[in-house]
């Protein structure tokens, strides 16, 4: 008992010892972090037409390529998380910074379609390791406004899936060169580790992890101390389901619009693009989530999610249409689902299991979503668009909806507790 209030008090401490402004300043540091991530992410894309011609990829290789790093990050994200708990969630993140860097410097000298297999699948990985470590970092130490601090962290991927593919090809066409970009962002990734490395303190990035025996949020019920309690396995299906129907949206949906809807490839890349401006309302969404019942909040976003994606392929939909629907859609699923999700499973488990239950979520999130486009093209080559959209959109989602119904909602966190509010 003594070292158990020995521990509480020295998180206490802590909280205390950081003014506002210094904490406002160590999240905007990991936010950072993460923008670099969607950067080196969403670059890829934007260069894979140079980089096919280039060393002579097929269609079908090129598609390959582009969505191969999901596989690493799922792969990588559980065990990512139950180190993490263990070594630190600081010296995950910087191992991941450190491990995708090094893997997009490596795809920048790649020879062929083996070896950049390997490295997208090693980036991917070390996405996987931050992402874990990342999230569970900022959502332990400020649990109690845990889903909008969450929130900042998607904001800052919005940023930098906007920012990484304009700056990628600006560097591709200055030095007509699909190889510099990748250099350059690689060299980033390693400066803004160093920031990580002298900026965040390890109380903060490791909060929490030192108290095996209290949690600072725990479950309604008997189960809460365990890690695949009743929310998390709820949870667990939601983030299937919903990573699963959106990634087999985002791979088909310029497709659907050039041969469903006679858009130009620009319209269609344009419809698609705005996606990303979902996930700026992460912040604002993330504060609704923190005081509001989150379960019926998941269950809002899924209704939304499945309204959106059926409108999207059995509507007559033109431009204008088209880009409300993929910032609708990008609401649903960044803003409110993956924010949402992510709080709730981290809430519902004790402090010390936080890295873990992260890494269930990205690998929930990811694994399916590696073959979710797959899928979908499958469907829409035996049936039609409309058929498969329904399928991919309304009737996989619905599975969540019903698992969401199992939820118990999550006890709040005591202020005597520690952590800031």
């Amino acid at each position: 008992m003594a070292s158990r209030s020995r521990t509480i008090g020295d998180e206490q401490a802590t909280a205390r010892r950081f003014s506002w402004p210094h904490l406002l300043f160590i999240l905007l540091l990991l936010d950072i972090a993460y923008i670099i991530n969607a950067m080196d992410r969403q670059v890829f894309p934007v260069l894979i037409s140079s980089i096919a011609g280039d060393l002579d990829f097929s269609a079908g290789q090129a598609g390959f390529q582009t969505t191969i790093f999901t596989l690493g990050m799922g792969l990588a994200a559980i065990p990512a998380g139950y180190i993490a708990d263990r070594i630190g969630r600081k010296n995950m993140i910087l191992c991941g910074l450190v491990t995708f860097s090094m893997a997009t410097c490596l795809q920048g000298l790649t020879i062929g379609f083996a070896d950049m297999a390997v490295y997208r699948i090693l980036a991917g990985a070390g996405e996987g390791i931050q992402n874990a470590a990342l999230y569970a970092a900022v959502g332990a130490f400020f649990h109690r406004n845990r889903a909008m601090s969450i929130g900042t962290l998607n904001a800052a991927y919005g940023i930098g899936a906007f920012c990484g593919p304009l700056l990628g090809n600006a560097l591709r066409e200055a030095t007509q060169s699909w190889r510099v970009p990748l250099f350059v962002f690689a060299a980033v990734g390693l400066v803004i580790l160093v920031f990580v490395l002298v900026g965040v303190p390890r109380s903060v990035a490791d909060f929490g992890q030192e108290r095996k025996t209290r949690t600072s949020t725990r479950a309604v019920g008997e189960d809460g101390g365990r890690l695949f309690n009743r929310n998390v396995v709820c949870c667990s299906i939601v983030t299937v389901v919903s990573g699963f129907a959106v990634y087999g949206w985002l791979g088909l949906f310029p497709t659907f619009l050039e041969q469903a809807r006679d858009f130009t490839s620009g319209e269609a890349s344009l419809a698609s693009g705005v996606f990303g401006i979902g996930a700026l309302f992460s912040i604002f969404l993330g504060m609704i989530a923190d005081r509001w019942d989150q379960k019926r909040f998941n269950m809002i976003g899924l209704v939304g999610l499945m309204l959106v994606g059926g409108l999207t392929f059995t509507a007559p939909i033109g431009v204008p249409a088209a880009m409300a629907l993929a910032v609708l859609m990008g609401v649903c699923l960044t803003g409110i689902l993956y924010t949402n999700t992510n709080s709730l499973m981290q809430r519902s488990v004790p402090a010390h299991r936080v890295s873990t239950v992260v890494g269930v979520f990205v690998a929930g999130f990811f694994i399916p979503a590696s073959v979710a486009g797959y899928f979908f093209a499958t469907v829409q080559q035996y049936t039609n668009w409309a058929t498969a959209g329904l399928v991919q959109m309304v009737a996989i989602p619905a599975i969540g909806l019903v698992a969401m119904m199992f939820v118990r909602k999550p006890e709040p966190a005591r202020v005597s507790e520690g952590g800031r509010q």
